[in-house]
């Protein structure tokens, strides 16, 4: 897809073309277990776009019995001159075993254009299906698990918007000061590059996930956790 430079003045077509780019970053959003959750954990976000808010992402976690069963919903709103020029919707469950990915139900609504990927671990291999494309990965994979930031050093992720296999790389950026939960709190940076991938993520020292920013284009998407 090309992408279309985005001023603070662009028309609306031009706006949807970058919000499809960057939320095609944003929403390789998968499911871990976070190595330090207890057996349930919650995550709201509220999700701004330059400084303004256009919705909200959350996420609810259950551990039991060896299986992790993550679901992650997603609205997002953007208006021009009053109007929505851009809608999203994202619904992704998840169930991991072994720190393994074992099955994906991924549903993305993408400004009216509709998008899936199911995905089902059998024996050493998951079989990815979008209803376009049938493919069969092999060995443990894992998905954009933000939260789990051991599972972010691996070095390919499986965007559950796509069911692509993405290369990437996690590097450390240093400690700053961020705000979260509506506290500023001192926080480690990374950032995640790879092909037409630049995310940085927030860390607290105990390696909770505490929010997310993607810059392109000269255009700011922000996760604040609530």
């Amino acid at each position: 897809m090309k992408i279309n430079r985005l001023s603070s003045t662009g028309s609306a077509p031009t706006k949807t073309l970058w919000l499809r780019s960057v939320f095609f970053v944003l929403f390789a959003l998968g499911t871990a277990l976070p190595a330090q959750a207890a057996n349930n954990d919650n995550w709201r976000f509220q999700v701004l776009l330059d400084g303004k808010p256009i919705g909200q992402h959350n996420f609810a976690l259950t551990h039991n019995n060896g299986q992790t069963q993550v679901s992650n919903n997603a609205r997002f709103a953007v208006k021009f001159l009053g109007f929505n020029a851009y809608t999203y919707q994202h619904n992704n469950t998840e169930v991991w075993q072994n720190n393994c990915l074992s099955r994906m139900q991924a549903n993305t609504n993408d400004n009216g254009e509709q998008l899936v990927v199911k995905a089902q671990r059998n024996s050493n291999a998951l079989s990815v299906n979008t209803g376009k494309m049938d493919k069969t990965l092999n060995g443990c994979l894992r998905s954009f698990a933000y939260w789990n930031l051991a599972y972010m050093k691996s070095p390919q992720l499986l965007n559950s918007q796509t069911g692509e296999l993405v290369t990437t790389r996690l590097q450390p950026m240093g400690t700053e000061i961020i705000t979260a939960s509506g506290q500023s709190v001192p926080a480690q940076r990374y950032r995640l590059t790879g092909k037409d991938i630049q995310v940085d993520l927030w860390y607290s020292a105990q390696n909770r996930w505490l929010g997310l920013e993607s810059l392109k284009d000269g255009r700011r998407i922000r996760y604040v956790l609530q």
